[in-house]
C-alpha cells in the first residue's frame, strides 16, 4: 500500500506532487529547496540553503515516522559545481558517520531561483 506524506512543517509543494511517498518500509521524498514553510528562500549562503533543506527533509521524514539517520541515498542538484566543496562541508554535518550513498548533478536552474535541491530515500524502522 502506498502512503502519501504531507506535513505543514515543511514547505508545501508548489506543483502537483507529494512531499513524500512511502512504499513498504521506504520513504521517497520530493526534492527540497531551501525554502521556509512560508516559501521564503533562505539564500544568504549556499550553506544556509543546505541547512534549510535538511530541516525540510527532516520534517518530511518525521511525518513518515523516521529520521535522517536512516537515509539510504540522496541526490543533490546544484546549479554551479563551484558550490560542491561548501555543500559537502554543510552536508556532512548531518551525516558525520556512515553517510548515505549520494549522487550530485549539475543543472541549469531550479525552482524559485534556488541554487541547490536535495531529494532522499529513507528507511523506516
Amino acid at each position: 500500500m502506498i502512503e502519501y506524506i504531507t506535513t505543514p512543517n515543511a514547505p508545501l509543494p508548489g506543483g502537483h506532487f507529494s512531499q513524500g511517498t512511502v512504499f513498504g518500509s521506504v520513504l521517497y521524498t520530493a526534492g527540497q529547496i531551501g525554502q521556509t514553510i512560508d516559501k521564503k528562500l533562505v539564500n544568504e549562503s549556499i550553506t544556509s540553503e543546505v541547512n534549510q533543506i535538511m530541516i525540510n527533509l527532516s520534517e518530511v521524514a518525521k511525518a513518515a515516522g523516521t529520521d535522517l539517520l536512516n537515509t539510504l541515498k540522496t541526490t543533490i542538484f546544484i546549479t554551479d559545481i563551484s558550490f560542491f566543496k561548501e555543500v559537502n562541508e554543510a552536508y556532512k554535518t548531518y551525516f558525520p558517520n556512515n553517510p548515505p550513498s549520494r549522487s550530485t548533478v549539475v543543472v541549469a536552474n531550479l525552482a524559485a531561483n534556488a541554487r541547490i535541491e536535495i531529494e532522499a530515500i529513507i528507511a523506516i524502522k
